[in-house]
């Protein structure tokens, strides 16, 4: 079912334009503004001060202070950023609220479309206006900053983000100084694909949405706040662990899709933003140091040739060893090497997919192509399996300077030894944890939350209270 995208944007008077040439029709005209303004001039933001100075309302610093607001900013951040603008009003000038003010109320109040709660940004009597004439300027004013500095914090990198950094102030600083304050507000989500799909269906684009499935979208929109997907690549390529499935884009167009086999539950494949920098083909394979002490040690311990006969390597201290020399009932793991080499019967297949991140976590061709017939494909150990690697492979050398045919590709599959191949143009891969998704053909899935994640995570957010308990 197809997807209806929309972008949303506002245009604002030039205030900032306006201030600046009175401001230079005072000075020509050997008049002296009011100290406050004058020191604004002086302001690293001296247009947009200049703004507040001229039109704002004068607020008492202890105000701001004591003042509770609902929204998750400390009253350190939220006086100094008034202490920026001299402690005038931000939304309300010149005995009106602003555009920019009325904008930020209705954002605030419409939290619920981006899958959070407008109760964590303002008042719940705030929140019952229609707008905010007839509202306390004063006290409306610190309301609508803080919210909007907590709201812009948590739609931009996650409520819930462990990773969360302090980004609020900056950000409504950000803004204030933009001409088209809408644009601004409609910036602050992400503004991938998958977010914007899951955004139109919590929306009610497909038809109306349960409880139940509103809590699962808003799970699965906190979660793309705290890993942005590629936005604007030319070519990239997305995994989704939910679905065991990898799509490859092109210019913002679905290519291919094909089946992929990722962690089991006990090793689970991490969520992550990453790039494709080399392509190893017919690799040879070094497991971990858990993968030996999981998968071998038992059977190295009960046989010391075990390796040996199944003509992999083992390097002791660095040095080259046979398996049957080492007691494996007594040795450091960490100083064996165990490597598997290149050929048919290596676990990688014919060529490996190289990432740049420190926990071995990569894409591979496997030499056990009957797992991607099943159902339910969780069998690896934290690396992502893919279907058809030869394909990938010849897709990917399409994008460098010197492509490569299919048929170089497979014989580099089929070398028998490694064979690096450095790409000049690194790849764009972000692994996902979505249990609901719009896939590149713009069809809807639900699927089954295999490891557990959106139950963890939905333990410790707040819903808006519409969507029940």
């Amino acid at each position: 079912m197809g997807m209806s995208m929309f972008a949303r944007g506002f245009k604002l008077p030039h205030w900032a334009g306006f201030a600046g040439i009175l401001a230079l029709l005072l000075v020509l005209a050997g008049c002296v503004p009011d100290p406050g303004f004058r020191a604004g001039m002086h302001n690293r933001n001296a247009r947009t001060s200049a703004v507040y100075m001229t039109f704002g309302l004068k607020l008492n610093p202890s105000f701001i202070s004591q003042l509770k607001t609902p929204a998750d900013v400390s009253a350190a951040d939220l006086r100094d950023f008034y202490d920026d603008q001299q402690f005038y009003t931000t939304f309300y000038r010149n005995g009106n609220w602003t555009r920019a003010g009325e904008l930020t109320f209705q954002t605030l109040k419409n939290a619920e479309s981006e899958g959070l709660r407008a109760e964590d940004y303002l008042p719940v009597g705030m929140l019952r206006r229609a707008s905010l004439a007839g509202s306390n300027p004063q006290q409306s004013d610190v309301w609508l900053t803080a919210g909007l500095m907590a709201y812009a914090e948590d739609v931009r990198q996650g409520r819930y983000n462990p990773e969360a950094r302090n980004i609020g102030p900056d950000l409504l600083r950000e803004g204030i100084e933009r001409a088209d304050f809408g644009v601004f507000l409609a910036s602050l989500p992400p503004q991938g694909r998958s977010y914007r799909g899951l955004r139109d269906v919590l929306g009610g684009a497909v038809g109306p949405v349960s409880n139940a499935r509103k809590k699962q979208l808003a799970v699965n929109m906190e979660r793309l706040r705290w890993d942005h997907e590629p936005f604007g690549a030319p070519r990239d390529l997305r995994v989704n662990i939910p679905s065991q499935t990898l799509e490859v884009f092109e210019d913002g167009l679905l290519v291919r899709s094909m089946s992929v086999v990722v962690g089991r539950s006990s090793r689970k494949t991490p969520v992550m933003q990453d790039q494709i920098v080399s392509l190893k083909f017919s690799p040879d394979w070094t497991p971990t140091r858990s993968i030996v002490q999981e998968d071998y040690l038992n059977q190295a311990q009960a046989d010391p040739a075990y390796f040996d006969q199944k003509g992999w390597q083992v390097y002791l201290d660095g040095e080259r060893t046979t398996s049957a020399s080492i007691d494996w009932t007594a040795v450091d793991l960490d100083k064996v090497t165990v490597r598997q080499p290149s050929g048919a019967s290596n676990a990688l297949g014919g060529v490996r997919f190289s990432l740049t991140n420190n926990r071995a976590i990569y894409l591979h061709d496997t030499n056990a192509h009957s797992l991607f017939d099943e159902p339910k494909r969780l069998f690896s150990s934290g690396c992502v399996r893919v279907e058809d690697a030869s394909w990938l492979a010849h897709w990917i050398m399409g994008g460098q300077p010197v492509a490569m045919s299919m048929e170089q590709v497979q014989a580099n599959m089929a070398l028998g030894t490694p064979k690096n191949k450095r790409l000049s143009r690194a790849l764009p891969v972000s692994i996902s944890y979505l249990t609901v998704w719009v896939d590149g053909a713009n069809h809807l899935h639900w699927e089954e939350d295999v490891y557990g994640h959106d139950k963890r995570l939905a333990s410790k957010m707040r819903f808006p209270p519409s969507w029940g308990t």
